[in-house]
């Protein structure tokens, strides 16, 4: 039996640290689709006997993890101990340790057994020990995080649109685990008790949005999912403008309406060719397809406002996280170590780590509740996507010599859209976020891919 132990101080008590734990959404805050783990929905509680479950990719092979609790001693201990999964055996004991008032130790201890015996640990010992190394190191930078933005848990009424989309799909469990009661908002009858049906026409009734406390709605096509035809522009407008409208109106009507609402944007908004001349939420939007879409978007929000509503409008930049966004985009050539700019990679790509998308909508949730109307979500560090990629290789240690031609994009995706989004890129900074005092977690693109990525940090041991 092999011992692997690892424990990181908390900025909360014993008793808050096991409660975020326990709540919905935390499972899936801690097993990210990272080291091809993934979380099936519907996980159970946190009590004895209750049952998890993972999904592990190991190649082209897939398996079924099988974990149950045991010894769950609320705000001290639970035991997660596999029934059916990869090793021979597998006990993770979580325990919290008190060391004041508002903070405490949390440390995980895994007693687990390799298969195949001495074979098993002579050829996977190895790499299993550096697998949990950086597992652990990556649950605990996320727990402290999560901790530090949200404290003890804060119990707000919010309903998500866009829920199954990139951004959504991880905002979610990030907003219960802090406490929240989420609602998802679903084209489809709802099938569960936490779905409410709208329709991208009409919008949500307005009896479902009434005792809200916020509404986000991240809802919308991918804009650079596919070539854009004329068909695409409609969809891409059809998809955000009506919708955001009808969901403003449905709002403005409720008997008790949402205090808040955060509305998706992009810095489509902003002139791709500007050059190195900086943008910010006072600039006004380019005359092109991006910017009359972001402007008409944006516009759609009136309804709420005009009824007294606070609405924030995130103009969200390239988002890096593992399995979407640009990072889902260049990852798989990046990791074969063929990637390489896209043209003369001298465009400027305003990003953001995909944790401090979710960390700038807690904020606005709560410290930053009287900013209104735009707020970039960008990191206050962009950088030319040339750059942007260099760094990726450097951290997987992979080449990133091979560019791709901007005659070779115009021929795949369209004129249009390479040159309007690909080939081009405004230099944008958060100037709103950090004038209201919103601090980032990851502003420095190395240290954000290695986040996002798990690959553990320079200053780990």
């Amino acid at each position: 039996m092999t011992v692997f132990r690892r424990a990181v101080e908390l900025p909360v008590s014993a008793d808050q640290a096991w409660a975020w734990h326990a709540r919905e959404g935390a499972f899936e805050r801690l097993h990210p689709p990272l080291f091809g783990l993934s979380t099936p929905p519907d996980q159970g509680g946190l009590e004895d006997g209750a049952v998890r479950h993972l999904h592990v990719h190991l190649g082209p092979l897939r398996f079924r993890w099988r974990a149950r609790h045991e010894d769950v001693q609320p705000g001290r201990r639970f035991v997660d101990v596999q029934e059916t999964g990869l090793f021979r055996s597998w006990r993770h004991q979580h325990d919290f340790e008190p060391l004041s008032a508002d903070r405490c130790r949390m440390v995980d201890r895994v007693d687990y057994e390799l298969p195949l015996g001495a074979l098993g640990r002579l050829f996977g010992g190895g790499e299993v020990r550096r697998r949990l190394e950086r597992l652990f190191s990556h649950r605990h930078r996320r727990t402290v995080a999560d901790l530090v933005r949200w404290g003890d848990g804060h119990r707000l009424r919010v309903a998500v649109s866009g829920s199954s989309g990139f951004v959504g799909s991880n905002l979610v469990p990030f907003l219960q685990a802090a406490g929240c009661e989420v609602f998802r908002l679903v084209r489809h009858e709802p099938r569960r008790d936490d779905e409410l049906h709208w329709d991208v026409r009409k919008g949500p009734r307005p009896e479902d949005l009434s005792g809200l406390d916020a509404v986000i709605h991240l809802a919308g096509a991918g804009v650079a999912d596919r070539r854009w035809t004329r068909r695409r522009k409609e969809l891409l407008r059809d998809s955000r403008v009506p919708a955001t409208r009808a969901l403003c109106e449905a709002a403005a009507r409720a008997e008790s309406p949402p205090s808040r609402l955060i509305v998706a944007s992009a810095i489509g908004w902003y002139d791709p060719h500007a050059g190195d001349r900086v943008q910010d939420e006072s600039t006004s939007p380019v005359s092109n397809f991006l910017g009359d879409l972001c402007r008409d978007w944006e516009d759609a929000c009136d309804p709420a406002r005009e009824a007294g509503l606070s609405v924030a409008n995130l103009r969200i930049g390239l988002v890096l996280g593992r399995g979407g966004g640009v990072l889902g985009k260049l990852l798989p050539a990046a990791q074969l170590g063929v990637a390489g700019p896209l043209g003369d990679g001298r465009q400027w790509a305003s990003w953001i780590a995909l944790d401090d998308v979710l960390g700038l909508v807690a904020w606005l949730l709560r410290e930053g509740r009287e900013v209104e109307g735009p707020v970039n979500a960008v990191a206050p560090t962009p950088l030319r996507l040339g750059e942007m990629v260099n760094e990726l290789g450097d951290v997987l240690r992979r080449p990133t010599v091979l560019p791709v031609p901007a005659f070779a994009l115009r021929l795949l995706v369209g004129r249009e859209l390479a040159d309007g989004l690909l080939l081009s890129g405004p230099r944008v900074v958060p100037s709103r976020a950090l004038d209201a005092g919103f601090r980032f977690r990851t502003p420095d693109i190395a240290e954000a891919l290695r986040t996002e990525l798990s690959l553990g940090h320079r200053t780990d041991t």
